[in-house]
């Protein structure tokens, strides 16, 4: 149901003022198990960008379960089941591309891994969706897209290892995990550069993505200034540039 206290507001991702008609779930809710689904972070959204986040959450809602590791990582695949059956042409691309591997973590016990195909620039839309999304739930940190970058991808190390590093650093930190593991975040404001947020993002306990998105278990994102040094910085280290 929509709130009047998200009318008429800026939209948190086209940044059109006045333009919001309803409140949008920055984590959609079918991501998370029904017991799980209250509390979730709101921001104001235009219908346009609603709609356009609905259908990039209605596919990645029916494929990244597949790749949970979180304690009910079962009911969440549970979940995907009537998604497909309204989705025929869906649930035959992933039957087609499933498959599998067994898998050593860190030098422990081979355990065997289902894989499904994943149209990764999808993810990356949504994840730099949801880093927009966050930073006004988290820090009021509205981002005109004429002034500023926001990027999202997972990553590999080392490039992984430097945005580690970077969550370290002096700043306004929020650390949050919904849904029992469904999606956890953490992120840092700069003190210096208040328009520069760095974040750490996992859905389903850490999973672990391979193909155009990148390979790893958390993806990572920031938000900043064009016009700032410190943001074009950020993004030469986010493409991987020394």
């Amino acid at each position: 149901m929509a709130s009047k206290q998200f009318k008429g507001k800026t939209c948190t991702y086209c940044c059109a003022e006045g333009a919001s008609a309803t409140g949008d779930h920055v984590l959609a809710r079918s991501f998370f198990l029904p017991e799980h689904r209250d509390n979730l972070p709101q921001v104001p959204a235009c219908g346009h960008c609603n709609g356009e986040k609905s259908q990039l959450e209605h596919y990645l809602a029916s494929v990244l379960p597949f790749g949970g590791n979180q304690a009910h990582a079962g009911r969440n695949i549970e979940q995907v089941a009537p998604r497909l059956a309204k989705n025929a042409a869906l649930h035959r691309k992933l039957l087609a591309g499933m498959g599998g591997r067994w898998r050593s973590i860190n030098g422990g016990p081979f355990q065997y891994e289902m894989s499904v195909p994943l149209e990764g620039e999808k993810l990356v839309q949504l994840l730099r969706l949801i880093v927009r999304g966050l930073a006004v739930s988290e820090f009021g940190l509205v981002l005109p897209a004429e002034h500023f970058v926001v990027e999202a991808a997972f990553l590999l190390p080392p490039i992984s290892d430097r945005w580690e590093a970077q969550l370290a650093m002096a700043g306004e930190t929020v650390e949050r995990d919904l849904g029992e593991g469904t999606f956890a975040y953490r992120a840092v404001r700069s003190r210096i550069n208040p328009e520069i947020s760095v974040w750490r993002l996992q859905w389903f306990g850490g999973m672990h993505m391979q193909g155009a998105a990148g390979v790893g278990g958390a993806a990572y994102g920031f938000t900043g200034n064009r016009r700032s040094f410190a943001a074009n910085a950020l993004e030469r280290l986010f493409r991987g540039d020394h």
